[in-house]
């Protein structure tokens, strides 16, 4: 948490800096997000040909607010998923089980995501722009409802992506704007523990919705 908030507060400075010597049109907006995601966990023993592969996939629903500084756009949310996860596991490619977790099963994070982007003027009213960058969740809650597992149990499932996609400004007024983006993301996760080779793949996609106001 101490260092999503750092992390913030280091890239607000900078932008102020960066933009102190050209003036810059700044948006300030509220956003809502449609997240899915699902992931790989691949493990093979050193001393046996055992591969066991563990696939887990779930929606989420995001909400944030964000900074638009023309070329360089900062979210900060919150994401729940809306749907129970759905697992599947395979040992030397036979499946073990399919299971789809109904008892309230709950994954909460935090959420800092900054973008560059490149807008392209469309017509009078409408821009697009291509968007890369980075977005980091820390994990507030994973675990079912009233099980207090909280960050101090699950602080290993924070994960950073490298995010790319595109979005667009589309203006409804002087100074209010919709803004559509949808981005891919794919998480940047490699370890291994005693005895076992584990390769974690990990990746999301965002169709996010929000609404800015222009200063």
């Amino acid at each position: 948490m101490r260092i999503l908030i750092a992390a913030f507060a280091f890239v607000l400075t900078l932008t102020a800096s960066a933009f102190s010597a050209e003036e810059l049109p700044i948006m300030l907006g509220i956003d809502m997000s449609f997240i899915p995601r699902w992931s790989s966990v691949s493990l093979s023993n050193a001393n046996t040909p055992y591969i066991s592969v563990n696939n887990t996939s779930y929606n989420s629903l995001g909400f944030g607010l964000f900074c638009d500084f023309k070329y360089i756009r900062v979210d900060f949310g919150y994401q729940v998923n809306d749907t129970a996860p759905n697992s599947s596991s395979y040992s030397n490619g036979t499946q073990t089980y399919n299971v789809n977790d109904t008892n309230n099963y709950s994954v909460q994070n935090l959420s800092l995501q900054i973008l560059g982007k490149y807008p392209i003027q469309i017509i009078d009213s409408i821009s697009i722009w291509p968007a890369m960058g980075f977005e980091y969740n820390s994990v507030i809650f994973k675990g079912h409802d009233g099980t207090n597992e909280l960050t101090n149990t699950y602080g290993n499932m924070n994960t950073a992506f490298i995010k790319i996609g595109a979005g667009a400004d589309i203006k409804i007024s002087e100074n209010f704007y919709f803004e559509p983006m949808i981005l891919f993301g794919w998480a940047m996760d490699d370890s291994s523990i005693y005895l076992y080779n584990m390769t974690a793949s990990s990746y999301k996609i965002d169709f996010s919705f929000g609404a800015a106001y222009k200063f």
